[in-house]
């Protein structure tokens, strides 16, 4: 399972990166924002990528269009908003699931477990 972690925080980015290798999973890539998870996206194949929603140069929403159109992938959105703020947003982008912050492992669990069935 290769996952890419897009975050612009480096404890979000330590903490899923401890999760996911207590998971299991170890084939992990790291983008800091939505325009490098874009030029990563284009060089390489991913099973998910895990993006936070709010980022400088380019967000989460903008990334994951883009991202989409190039190839089908499972892309969670990771953010402190509410969905219901957010949900009009998240849908056109095409964000497959949705994580809020704090993130918590049992949470992250289950998501992989759901891909995995």
């Amino acid at each position: 399972m290769r996952v890419l972690v897009v975050d612009d925080d480096s404890t979000n980015i330590m903490l899923l990166d401890r999760i996911l290798k207590r998971m299991g999973i170890v084939d992990i890539a790291i983008a800091e924002n939505g325009k490098e998870a874009v030029e990563i996206c284009k060089e390489n194949d991913f099973n998910t990528i895990l993006m936070d929603i709010r980022m400088p140069i380019m967000d989460g929403f903008e990334a994951t269009k883009i991202i989409k159109e190039m190839k089908e992938i499972n892309i969670v959105a990771l953010t402190t908003h509410p969905i219901e703020d957010i949900y009009s947003q998240y849908k056109e982008a095409g964000f497959d699931y949705y994580i809020s912050k704090p993130i918590k492992a049992n949470i992250l669990e289950e998501y992989f477990q759901l891909l995995k069935n």
